[in-house]
């Protein structure tokens, strides 16, 4: 079977829904703090381990979600202490020295480089004091190679960007994107340093990167993993290269770095140019002999695996014999981490959970022996991606709600103890002038540059006590919904330092605030809040944003309030969604704002959105039972017969909704991201789909140098770019890049020698 058009399209835009009646996709290009779309490209499945502290009578947990550590007990999962730390990417590989006092962090956070804290002052639970950061290494090696393309062409040395690494003793082997293996001296962890090689050339002053085959460096240095252990006396440190497959390096002698012994895992895949691999690990087995353990995706993308290769005998010299593949395991979903005690392994499956795998004997079945599942658990753990093992437990990372504590001490039957949610959770998203900004209700705002909306660039963080619930944004100012606390206003004209104002830096609203709008009327700014029950329809003058006015109520003379829940602005109006249906606010005189028309819905009316079509003008109301309905507020002061109703999910409810163009998204909480093409208002037909991995909270839709995008907040899974694409229908072309070789892949013959 060759590669299929569906494949390469996963490939190069991730996920994609389609509809093949309005020829219309979803495709998913971005994600934060999940990256990256194709989690075989850049892989990050080591985002939880455990180790004993000398404070502490069990094992701590350490879990990196995005640019956030969290620190539990292992016994109970309650929380020691959470951080964050400064990388405009993620953190995507994490070790923990668990050396009795001077227990330590090493942290590999992509554009931030090698990170050390010291978590020996962790006492309670708790945690009185925070880890304190000691040394960075944040800047590029010095190697010449890593300018040189040819011996007649120089480039400006790239941006670092640490995805995997290993320790062992004072030295720190990080696996960079695009410098290759660097090797760290922290002998003294406030400052961090290259390892100088004892041989230097024009080429390697430290570390490793080797040439490509053509002999230059344009392309090489694609190591996305790492893993280190001693065996025999001797220190080796195992890389995964992108480019090539597995490499196997004596670091004995960190200054002597000599040419690795290689294992060739490359697909057919882009003409045979890259290795899915993903997950890593190497430890002794029972027999005597080293093992390295890897995940991996076949040739076509379709088939995932974990695979146990030989690669040291008792006795042995590294590269006396090749690196031999001893059995695979076919997983039924997209193994990314590896976790392995004695002969048993455990591998975070993607949807399909926690896998276990009898490493013990393999079965002869084809070409290469094949080890059994012989255990697995899958409720509930869409995106699973990293996992560690403590004792009878397993700990896996899940994209959907978070930690899940599992029961293995029999394999056969994994049993869930309890689930801790994510530090990050996506509550609210809005897009505005090239940046996207994401509200964690419970601890902040996070913003993103998305001037290319395939690369979200993390800017800037801000903590926000209370509970918030949303957002708007307008010039270099932040407004937040925060609940009982009221509307807090924040200076974002950097976004990388976004700061809170004024003192104190909310208004409060007598009630909760639930949404915010922004109404501009010549040179002032006014902030239009859905604010509870008591006043549910308020009216701020925030022209001042140092000196915010006292909030104004709406008249609702003639009208019955109701718990106002979402608010939109459009003209000098304000549309709000609350338990009764749609109310209409005249804004045009700011002072004294007041309800003019109101359109009841079945249930609780809960977002609300306004979209125009040719001279018209419609409201989008998304009712807790009846769906959607669409109304024709052109004149807000009549509003004629409802012009159509979008009939609720299968399952639960629409819970936002954005428009823009001719299209209108709204997100259903577990039902992901729904897309209905408006061109007849009173004909709305669905036209794509999208499945979250966790609960899509809200959605911004944005247009983009001409195209269509839509910004997601997923609870549980952060923020979610998707590019929005109307095709012809047509047959799909030859995929770009498909191989015509006839090798295979090399988890499933033994071709090229591979094994």
């Amino acid at each position: 079977m060759k590669l299929k058009a569906c494949i390469l399209s996963l490939l190069i835009i991730g996920a994609t829904a389609f509809n093949a009646h309005s020829a219309t996709s979803l495709s998913t290009i971005a994600r934060w703090p999940y990256t990256p779309v194709a989690s075989f490209l850049h892989p990050s499945p080591n985002a939880v381990t455990s180790g004993d502290h000398s404070h502490y009578s069990e094992p701590l947990l350490l879990w990196a979600v995005g640019d956030t550590i969290s620190i539990l007990q292992s016994d109970t999962m309650a929380r020691v202490a959470v951080f964050r730390v400064d990388t405009a990417t993620i953190i995507h590989d994490i070790h923990y020295a668990s050396d009795a006092g001077s227990e330590t962090l090493y942290i590999a956070a992509g554009k931030g480089g090698l990170m050390i804290y010291d978590l020996s002052g962790l006492t309670e639970t708790p945690a009185t004091t925070q880890p304190l950061q000691k040394g960075s290494l944040s800047q590029a090696p010095t190697n010449p190679g890593s300018r040189v393309i040819s011996d007649t062409e120089t480039i400006a040395i790239p941006q670092i960007d640490a995805r995997g690494l290993g320790v062992f003793g004072d030295h720190v082997f990080l696996a960079d994107v695009n410098f290759g293996m660097r090797v760290i001296d922290v002998t003294d962890p406030d400052h961090p340093s290259e390892e100088p090689l004892a041989a230097q050339d024009a080429i390697r002053m430290s570390g490793y990167k080797q040439p490509d085959v053509n002999g230059t460096y344009k392309t090489t240095g694609g190591y996305t993993n790492a893993t280190v252990c001693e065996f025999g006396g001797r220190i080796y440190a195992f890389m995964l290269d992108y480019y090539y497959g597995l490499r196997a390096f004596d670091v004995t002698n960190p200054a002597v770095i000599s040419t690795p012994v290689s294992k060739d895992m490359r697909s057919n895949l882009l003409y045979g140019s890259i290795a899915l691999v993903t997950g890593l690990l190497a430890t002794q087995g029972p027999d005597g002999s080293l093992y390295a353990y890897v995940t991996a995706l076949d040739t076509y993308a379709q088939q995932s695996a974990a695979l146990k290769l030989r690669v040291l005998s008792p006795g042995a010299d590294l590269g006396d014999s090749p690196i031999i593949t001893t059995g695979k395991c076919l997983t039924p979903g997209d193994a990314t981490g590896i976790a392995v005690s004695d002969l048993t392994g455990f591998v975070a499956d993607s949807d399909k959970g926690l896998q276990i795998i009898d490493f013990s004997t393999p079965v002869i079945k084809t070409d290469v022996p094949e080890y059994p599942i012989i255990g697995s658990f899958d409720t509930d753990t869409r995106g699973s991606y990293s996992v560690t093992i403590s004792g009878d437990h397993a700990f896996m990372a899940v994209a959907e709600n978070g930690l899940q504590k599992i029961n293995v001490a029999t394999a056969t039957h994994p049993v869930h103890v309890q689930t801790v949610t994510s530090p990050i959770s996506g509550d609210a998203v809005i897009y505005d002038n090239n940046h996207t900004y994401l509200l964690d209700g419970d601890s902040g705002l996070l913003i993103f540059d998305s001037s290319k909306p395939s690369e979200l660039i993390h800017r800037g963080t801000l903590e926000i006590s209370g509970t918030s619930y949303d957002l708007a944004v307008s010039g270099n100012h932040a407004y937040i919904a925060n609940g009982e606390k009221g509307l807090t206003l924040i200076d974002i004209s950097n976004k990388s330092i976004p700061i809170l104002i004024p003192r104190p830096p909310t208004t409060p609203t007598a009630d909760a605030a639930m949404a915010v709008a922004i109404y501009e009327k010549g040179v002032s700014r006014f902030a239009c809040v859905a604010n509870g029950s008591a006043t549910p329809y308020l009216l701020i003058n925030v022209t001042d944003p140092l000196n915010p006015r006292d909030p104004i109520a709406a008249d609702t003379t003639g009208f019955t309030p109701g718990t106002a829940r979402d608010v939109a602005v459009h003209g000098d109006h304000a549309f709000f969604a609350d338990e009764k249906g749609l109310k209409v606010v005249d804004l045009s005189d700011p002072t004294a704002p007041a309800i003019i028309a109101e359109k009841d819905t079945t249930g609780t009316a809960v977002a609300v959105a306004i979209f125009t079509q040719a001279s018209e003008m419609y409201a989008l109301i998304a009712d807790s039972t009846q769906g959607i309905t669409i109304e024709n507020v052109t004149d807000p002061s009549a509003i004629p017969e409802t012009v159509a109703v979008i009939p609720p999910p299968e399952t639960g409810s629409y819970k936002h909704i954005d428009a823009q163009t001719h299209f209108a998204f709204a997100v259903a909480g577990k039902n992901g991201l729904t897309a209905f093409d408006l061109t007849d208002p009173a004909n709305p037909e669905t036209a794509a789909s999208y499945q979250t991995k966790s609960s899509a909270e809200q959605v911004s839709a944005f247009v983009k140098d001409d195209l269509l995008y839509t910004a997601v907040a997923e609870k549980y899974h952060g923020l979610v770019i998707n590019k929005v694409s109307e095709t012809s229908k047509q047959e799909p072309s030859t995929p770009l890049g498909s191989s015509t070789s006839s090798s295979s892949c090399f988890i499933n013959s033994a071709s090229r020698d591979l094994f």
